[in-house]
């Protein structure tokens, strides 16, 4: 079988080993997602043709579904504090609010906030991107175990 026939099979001329003398098997170890299977139609806007909930304030969304371990922390030192004083506990646990320190509003697909999370890996960060086929992509990629960063 020529060496082109191998690769378009799936093989190479080497045998099995793929790119850079990975096996398949290694390759296949964590299945990352692939960008065009989440592609947008470009200069649409999907805030107009979907309906859905907008909180008008911040504290009126429920963060935990993107900051889960965080929010539970802080609600355990809300609780604390709002047993142990009524008045002046209750505003220190709110002024101790967690605070995402990097936002990147229109993020696309992430890069800036994976390559930032190499060198701040416990700060919260936030990326706001309005295409749904896009923000579905980044889900997936930063659930893939071990992240590529």
């Amino acid at each position: 079988m020529s060496p082109k026939r191998q690769r378009e099979e799936g093989g190479t001329a080497e045998g099995d080993k793929g790119e850079k003398g990975q096996t398949k098997a290694q390759k296949e170890e964590v299945a990352h997602p692939r960008k065009r299977f989440y592609r947008a139609r470009a200069h649409s806007n999907p805030l107009n043709d979907a309906s859905f909930d907008v909180p008008t304030r911040p504290e009126d969304y429920d963060w935990t579904e993107h900051y889960p371990e965080l929010m539970a922390e802080w609600r355990e030192r809300q609780a604390a504090a709002g047993a142990g004083a009524e008045g002046a506990g209750a505003a220190e646990a709110e002024a101790e609010a967690p605070a995402v320190r990097f936002v990147d509003i229109g993020c696309g697909f992430g890069g800036l906030l994976i390559k930032l999370a190499t060198h701040y890996p416990d700060t919260p960060m936030l990326g706001m991107e309005i295409r749904d086929k896009v923000t579905a992509y980044v889900r997936e990629r930063i659930g893939a175990k071990p992240c590529p960063w």
